[in-house]
């Protein structure tokens, strides 16, 4: 702690830094990048191993597309707080955009082996084993994120994609419908759109007896110009 000759109040820099990470973050939240990083250097200044500022700053360099710095802050968050899962997860996505999946999946595996109820952990699995076309994986991890939080956008959306890959269209049609509802930002709104109408389509084409496809048949072969 630190004061002044004028019997001015002790200033604890631990809790300084977190003061500015909190500032900092909602600088970031608003679109503020330049006051957010003017408050995660405070918050390092105050304190350099406070893993949060870290994390922080590593964000804001990821989402500017710096990503070998943001790696770097991240590393750094991850040996300051080795028991914190968020620094995972954040270094698993930032490996997970540059198609670096085989590096990203220990990674991520970390992140739900020190806290075995962070979903976001596994969502970020899930899609990394979609991303590797390993359905049966992606689907377990995905799952287990939904029963975690089962408002989650990210794992919704991704297993409205994963049930229409697998042919199970009534429960493509219920994620993608669910994810719509979720959607606020229209993040995945397009692509969920299409999910929704494509596992109506395959579920109605699926329904239909050998007579009703035999006729499809012949209304088709009536129709072509010979």
């Amino acid at each position: 702690m630190y004061g002044d000759e004028r019997g001015q109040q002790p200033v604890d820099p631990v809790a300084t830094s977190e003061d500015c990470c909190r500032w900092a973050y909602n600088y970031s939240q608003q679109g503020n990048t330049n006051a957010a990083i003017e408050m995660y250097n405070r918050a390092l200044g105050w304190n350099p191993a406070n893993p949060h500022a870290h994390v922080g700053m590593g964000e804001i360099l990821f989402n500017s597309g710096n990503f070998a710095e943001a790696e770097r802050a991240f590393n750094e968050a991850i040996r300051l707080a080795p028991n914190e899962p968020g620094a995972y997860c954040d270094k698993g996505y930032l490996y997970m955009e540059q198609g670096r999946f085989d590096e990203a999946i220990p990674v991520l595996t970390r992140a739900i082996m020190v806290d075995p109820n962070y979903f976001e952990g596994f969502e970020l699995l899930g899609g990394t084993y979609m991303a590797k076309g390993k359905t049966h994986e992606a689907l377990q991890y995905l799952q287990r994120a939904i029963v975690l939080n089962d408002q989650s956008l990210y794992a919704v959306a991704m297993l409205a994609i994963l049930m229409g890959q697998l042919r199970r269209y009534e429960e493509a049609y219920q994620f993608a419908d669910k994810g719509l509802e979720l959607d606020q930002g229209h993040k995945y709104a397009l692509v969920l759109s299409q999910v929704k109408e494509y596992a109506v389509k395959e579920f109605e084409k699926a329904q239909r007896t050998p007579v009703q496809k035999y006729i499809d048949f012949i209304q088709a072969w009536k129709k072509m110009k010979w």
